[in-house]
């Protein structure tokens, strides 16, 4: 081999040759080294980010990084006790802003059974809002059953029903809507005489009866009962005089008239004519 006019000898062409080689080798090399060390930049960046997740996952599911520090309950409500809300609602408070269940809670909630209705609400960043609407009864059926204004029944402690509510009774489940519609309706037609019905009831036959407030029993029958109410009150001044608490029941199941009864006395008819 030549080099600028000169020949090369065996040994020193095979340590040009070995140069070279070195030479052309150098870039693939440093190629493979480029690729390993983003390999690892990729995989440091990978053990970070599960790193940061994992101690992400950690700080959020913990209560304490969010915690409810504030509940506020709105409504008025009589008869359910305030130091056993406070122990339904603590395990779900204990969860945290972020994990409480709130449809869960107001779950529990409206199962009390003085709660018509309640809604719960999370306030960023740490206020749980809670508002309940009591049931207000307007009649009791039996011993520990009472109806709501809209005719839905439900079930609490004897202790807890309020006085002065009218009964209700029926010989057949069910009925409570239809007996509230004719209870309101047939107050209603009382007012002008001003009395009010203490206990209504519904028998097998659909027959109508009624003890009104001032002891008196009032038997309507199953036919036009309320007709039979209204001729009822345009007769009552009649019939009640001035001493209505000497009147046992009086009948209006007579096309032409009434049958009084007085206490401790015989039944006397009173005609309309």
């Amino acid at each position: 081999m030549r080099e600028e006019g000169k020949i090369l000898a065996g040994q020193q062409l095979h340590n040009r040759t070995k140069e070279y080689r070195r030479v052309t080798s150098h870039p693939a090399r440093l190629k493979r080294q480029q690729i390993g060390g983003r390999w690892l930049l990729k995989l440091s960046f990978g053990v970070l980010i599960l790193c940061a997740t994992i101690w992400g996952w950690q700080k959020i599911t913990n209560p304490q990084t969010l915690p409810i520090r504030t509940v506020q309950i709105t409504g008025l409500y009589a008869h359910v006790d305030h130091e056993f809300l406070r122990q339904l609602i603590l395990p779900y408070v204990d969860k945290g802003f972020l994990w409480i269940d709130a449809s869960a809670l107001q779950d529990s909630l409206q199962q009390l059974p003085w709660i018509y209705t309640a809604s719960v609400k999370r306030e960023w960043p740490n206020k749980l809002t809670i508002s309940l609407t009591e049931q207000k009864p307007v009649a009791r059926m039996g011993t520990n059953v009472l109806i709501n204004a809209q005719g839905d029944t439900f079930e609490v402690e004897q202790a807890t029903i309020p006085a002065g509510l009218a009964v209700f009774v029926s010989s057949e489940t069910g009925q409570q809507k239809l007996i509230l519609q004719n209870y309101q309706a047939m107050n209603a037609v009382l007012a002008p005489i001003a009395v009010k019905i203490a206990a209504i009831s519904l028998d097998a036959r659909q027959s109508w009866s009624l003890q009104l407030d001032n002891g008196i029993m009032v038997i309507l029958g199953k036919i036009d009962p309320l007709l039979r109410l209204q001729r009822f009150v345009h007769l009552y001044p009649q019939i009640a005089g001035t001493n209505p608490a000497a009147i046992n029941s009086i009948d209006l199941r007579y096309t032409s008239g009434v049958a009084v009864r007085f206490k401790n006395q015989a039944k006397t008819e009173v005609n309309r004519d």
